[in-house]
């Protein structure tokens, strides 16, 4: 758990976390969209995602009493927590490594990644993990670059990025 994380309380730490489960059981993009198309259920599920991520983002700078903008070594702190809090839960399983201002995300169990296998789920043309990290960067208000390295997508046993953290000044 990370120093910002360990300063919280324990009920602030679980009302953070009801936002992964919100991520986690977003209805499916076929279910409200497929009049319109893939790409429309894809656009709308994407929208959303980035959403909740900014919103997740915001309640965590929020609860750790934080404004942007942010150092880099508080930036760390935020992403890293924020890795802890949403995509560390009972469903999906990740780990975070920092090395240089560079924070390198592993996810090995993903509910998210498994709908892809839905024959419903045909068109989502990217994984709702990516908009969501999105949403947090929005929330920083600071550009995040980010290097996809292993997919399970492309038959990866993990997924892989690295966010390569950018704070002017």
């Amino acid at each position: 758990m990370t120093t910002l994380l360990e300063r919280l309380p324990a009920n602030t730490k679980d009302a953070l976390r009801r936002h992964a489960a919100a991520a986690e059981t977003m209805v499916l993009p076929h279910d409200d969209h497929r009049p319109a198309g893939a790409y429309a259920a894809n656009m709308a599920y994407h929208a959303r995602q980035r959403a909740l991520g900014a919103a997740e983002m915001q309640a965590l700078l929020d609860a750790a009493g934080l404004r942007t903008p942010l150092t880099v070594d508080e930036m760390q702190a935020v992403l890293l927590s924020a890795i802890d809090l949403f995509l560390r839960t009972d469903d999906i399983d990740a780990e975070a490594t920092v090395q240089e201002g560079t924070v390198a995300v592993t996810v090995t169990r993903c509910p998210i990644f498994d709908h892809f296998m839905d024959a419903d789920w045909h068109g989502i043309t990217a994984c709702g993990c990516f908009s969501r990290r999105q949403g947090w960067y929005d929330a920083l208000r600071a550009p995040v670059s980010e290097q996809l390295l292993l997919n399970r997508k492309w038959d990866d046993p993990v997924c892989r990025t690295e966010l390569r953290l950018q704070v002017e000044g």
